[in-house]
C-alpha cells in the first residue's frame, strides 16, 4: 500500500465517517488511530552508502 492509497482508502474515509457520526466513540477512536498512523506511511528514506549487506559484514 502506498502513502496515497493509505490516505485515500483508510485515513480520509475514516475521518469522514467520524464527521458524519460525531457522537460515536467508535468512529472517534478509529479516526484518531487512522490519523495517528499517517506518519507511518511516508516513503522510506534510503541511503545506499549506509546500507550493509550480510555478505559485507563477515
Amino acid at each position: 500500500m502506498t502513502p496515497a492509497e493509505f490516505m485515500g482508502e483508510i485515513a480520509l474515509p475514516t475521518v469522514l465517517e467520524f464527521k458524519a457520526n460525531r457522537l460515536s466513540r467508535r468512529h472517534a477512536y478509529l479516526a484518531c488511530i487512522a490519523t495517528f498512523h499517517i506518519k507511518d506511511w511516508p516513503a522510506p528514506i534510503r541511503w545506499p552508502e549506509f546500507e550493509v549487506s550480510a555478505s559485507s559484514v563477515g
